[in-house]
């Protein structure tokens, strides 16, 4: 029918639609919460880009947003993303949990080699918005921390479903592991000392072994770890006890205090 804007054909239409315009616009919508608005046109956005992974990647992210847990998963699914797409496999982990699928969402951790993913993909260049792996030429300039934020993502997530099924263990592994991967993930420190998973002497040696050297600047790295060692419960002072001119002041005491009070 002349109506029917699903069975639009990519052949006859295409080539006289921007459709990085209407990219930008689903991305504008999403930014707006017009979401009903945003998942219009990212339906659209996929059909007529051939279905790539990226355009599909939006048109679930709108499902989410809206809700639509399961369909959202079904959506990744569908196209089988979730095996050759970290920002896709990490959107199915959140819906399937949003959806309380926390069996389900096992399964696919279980299925899913994601460092293997991982390898596969490294030189592939990156959507710089979206995460997802293009087959244009054009390189997402921090490619590399990028990446490392989507697995941080992805370890929390699993670290999410595995608490779910009361798997304090997984749980707790993953939730380092998330830490670890990016030192940004305040999410996984709060699960952890949060939901107490950690004996007091792991909460120290956690802090100890994070890599903030690698992951920020020196100064970054002491204000990280105030903020953090201003979240454990205990042997707060043992920690903080360190040598003063390791630990020397990088902002106003009044400051810190602040931020302990507001913590």
């Amino acid at each position: 029918m002349p109506g029917d804007t699903e069975n639009t054909s990519t052949d006859t239409t295409n080539e006289h639609i921007d459709l990085a315009l209407y990219r930008q616009l689903v991305k504008q919508f999403i930014d707006m919460r017009r979401y009903s608005t945003a998942l219009f046109w990212a339906e659209k956005v996929a059909v007529l880009g051939g279905l790539e992974p990226r355009d599909i990647y939006y048109q679930a992210q709108c499902m989410y947003l809206l809700g639509e847990y399961h369909r959202a998963a079904h959506t990744i699914q569908h196209h089988k993303l979730e095996k050759n797409s970290l920002p896709c496999f990490n959107l199915l982990l959140e819906s399937l949990y949003a959806a309380k699928e926390f069996t389900e969402a096992a399964n696919v951790i279980q299925n899913v080699e994601v460092e293997v993913m991982t390898t596969s993909l490294i030189n592939q260049p990156v959507d710089a918005s979206s995460g997802c792996y293009l087959e244009s030429n054009s390189v997402f300039g921090g490619e590399e921390n990028h990446r490392n934020e989507l697995l941080s993502s992805i370890y929390l997530m699993k670290g999410k479903v595995y608490e779910a099924l009361d798997n304090r263990g997984m749980a707790m592994d993953f939730y380092v592991q998330a830490l670890h991967k990016s030192i940004y993930c305040f999410e996984a420190l709060e699960a952890l000392v949060q939901h107490e998973m950690l004996m007091a002497w792991e909460e120290f040696e956690l802090m100890h072994h994070l890599p903030l050297a690698q992951q920020s600047s020196e100064a970054d790295a002491k204000f990280i770890l105030k903020l953090y060692e201003s979240r454990l419960k205990k042997y707060y002072e043992l920690i903080s006890a360190r040598n003063a001119e390791e630990m020397s002041p990088i902002v106003n005491p009044d400051i810190l205090q602040f931020i302990k009070e507001f913590t």
